[in-house]
């Protein structure tokens, strides 16, 4: 804190705790400085830091002495304020998604760029493999319900990742299911076209940018009931409650056989840009500094 206070520029009117833990430690030593706080959480930040007991008593400490919060769901904003307590200032800043980007395409010639069969489902996993995103039930769920010849890709590494291909090749699906490691922004367009849906069991979530990305481009999803996750599916068949591996295979040949239109997934973020993230956080940060 000394460069802002020390010799030179005045103090700021605001600052920005992004990533609410630990950059919520800074907000009473700030606070004492006369300078308001906007605490913006992002996922487990605040969902895995309240549910640590030695971290836990310090981000409470940190959004009390914050002017308010931001957030990128409605359930970690109200996460925040059963930690915190109420603020004057509680405002929901989403992620957007780049619609000129992350927009339908042929999936045919999508295939057919990233070197796969155009014919036969295809199910897509994007995300770390790691617990949290739980790669093991969505290989579990895919072997329950995937139509027969359909494939799992998973784009992401991690941990995981000897476990998950271990389970495929017990199950028996080893030839049908591909770990591709991280890919290029620019490649990842096309699994969204190229896929039937995409496939997420997170056990914890801020609000996939995954999710937005996949409905902007027109392919349905599958997810958990996690974190801010169903604050974005409007469809409820595309949101399971159950982490079971049965349920989640049913709702998957269910979805497969009988998608949403990539219209409808599309229009339904289409209010979600980065430009209205941006207005509704500098609307919060004008409150804060002005209170």
């Amino acid at each position: 804190l000394g460069t802002l206070f020390g010799a030179g520029p005045p103090a700021p009117d605001v600052v920005v705790c992004d990533y609410a833990w630990p950059a919520a430690a800074a907000a009473e030593a700030l606070r004492t400085r006369g300078v308001p706080v906007l605490v913006n959480g992002r996922g487990s930040d605040v969902l895995q830091v309240r549910e640590t007991p030695g971290l836990e008593p310090h981000l409470a400490r940190g959004l009390r002495s914050s002017g308010g919060y931001t957030a990128v769901s409605q359930d970690l904003l109200d996460a925040m304020v059963a930690t915190g307590g109420p603020k004057p200032v509680q405002a929901l800043t989403p992620n957007g998604v780049d619609a000129d980007h992350f927009k339908p395409g042929e999936r045919r010639a999508a295939r057919a760029r990233l070197g796969q069969a155009t014919e036969g489902d295809l199910v897509l996993c994007v995300g770390h493999l790691i617990e949290r995103k739980d790669p093991l039930l969505a290989l579990a769920a895919f072997a329950a319900g995937a139509t027969e010849g359909a494939r799992l890709v998973f784009v992401g590494r991690g941990p995981l990742s000897d476990a998950v291909e271990g389970a495929a090749a017990e199950l028996g699906l080893g030839d049908r299911v591909s770990l591709l490691g991280e890919r290029p922004p620019a490649e990842l367009v096309d699994w969204y076209r190229a896929a039937n849906l995409l496939l997420l069991t997170s056990r914890r979530e801020g609000r996939p940018n995954v999710v937005l990305e996949a409905l902007s481009t027109g392919c349905p999803v599958l997810a958990t009931s996690a974190g801010g996750t169903g604050e974005l599916l409007e469809d409820p068949r595309m949101l399971s409650m159950d982490r079971e591996s049965a349920a989640l295979g049913q709702m998957l040949k269910d979805l497969l056989k009988r998608p949403p239109a990539a219209e409808v997934l599309r229009r339904s973020v289409e209010p979600l840009t980065w430009a209205a993230s941006l207005d509704a956080l500098e609307s919060a940060l004008l409150s804060v500094s002005r209170a």
